[in-house]
């Protein structure tokens, strides 16, 4: 029965959205654990500079200046850890109740952790036909919903279902979907909240059964879902290059950085630069490096957002 089926779909939905977020969750706590390594590794290596510094200070070889500043770093770095961890618990407690634990487990937040396994990137083959995201729960459950109503959904999906590819070349986004939004045939556009095809509206309308008030509000409902889940997977496939793109810069300027601390420490050493910039240049480093673990957290997140998309 389509209402059946309809309830079915719904709560495939659920499962797929819980199973997005308990996989986001999880991909956030090891981006956290990554960020607590750096940030202990930081703190004590500022650590072992301090020691160095007092021992230096003590002979007569740096100012208080100087090794009050060493200290002001070594104080940032402790305070970044608590931070940390902070968070760190909170998102072991988030996926310990998304995992259905109990109230104790919750509580201790304990989360295995195990190796992650996504790829340097997501191949995304081109020419992926638009029948693909009729796996979608939400397609299915609008699309049952609507046989419910009684209208004839074989002439309901072939009028508002276009027939086009998703990806093009290097699985990005075909131009046929970004011409859906964006170019300038305005195959879509945004009317009364809704994205509904501005062409043929009264044929589309004429040839699909909407013989009473509930079967045209299944009838918009199934339209919208179908226009919305070209949305999320133009969205999806626009995020697989971007993230990857902001992640390749981010490993590349924490790849400069390292070595511009390295010769920034010889050459504080040989006394060319103060310890100041030696310093300024480590503050840096770091940001940089939580920054690439937050790029990598992003690019993973979008691997979910097509997996969802495409119906997952």
């Amino acid at each position: 029965m389509p209402t059946l089926a309809a309830t079915e779909a719904g709560r495939d939905a659920i499962r797929a959205s819980l199973v997005g977020e308990v996989t986001r969750g999880y991909f956030n706590l090891r981006a956290l654990d990554e960020s607590r390594a750096v940030a202990l590794r930081t703190l004590e290596g500022r650590r072992k500079g301090l020691e160095l510094q007092k021992n230096r200070f003590d002979a007569g070889v740096v100012s208080e200046l100087d090794l009050r500043q060493v200290e002001s770093d070594v104080a940032g770095a402790e305070a970044l850890v608590p931070q940390v961890e902070r968070n760190l618990a909170a998102q072991e407690g988030a996926l310990a109740l998304l995992a259905g634990r109990s109230p104790r487990a919750v509580f201790e937040a304990r989360v295995a952790r195990g190796p992650i396994a996504t790829p340097a990137a997501v191949e995304v083959p081109a020419g992926l036909p638009p029948d693909l995201l009729l796996r979608r729960p939400d397609l299915r459950q609008a699309e049952e919903r609507l046989k419910a109503a009684n209208a004839r959904i074989g002439v309901a999906r072939a009028a508002y279902f276009p027939s086009i590819t998703l990806t093009g070349f290097f699985g990005g986004e075909s131009q046929q979907l970004s011409d859906l939004f964006t170019g300038p045939a305005r195959t879509w556009s945004l009317a009364a909240g809704l994205l509904q095809p501005v062409y043929g509206a009264g044929q589309i309308a004429a040839g699909v059964d909407l013989a009473d008030a509930r079967t045209r509000e299944a009838a918009l409902a199934y339209q919208q879902a179908i226009a919305n889940a070209f949305r999320e997977t133009r969205n999806a496939l626009v995020a697989q290059g971007a993230t990857r793109e902001a992640l390749r810069a981010q490993r590349e300027r924490e790849r400069i950085l390292t070595r511009g601390l390295e010769l920034a420490r010889l050459r504080h050493e040989g006394g060319a630069v103060s310890l100041f910039e030696y310093l300024e240049t480590e503050r840096q480093l770091l940001l940089v490096r939580l920054e690439a673990i937050a790029a990598e957290r992003e690019r993973r997140d979008a691997v979910v957002d097509l997996y969802l998309a495409l119906g997952g």
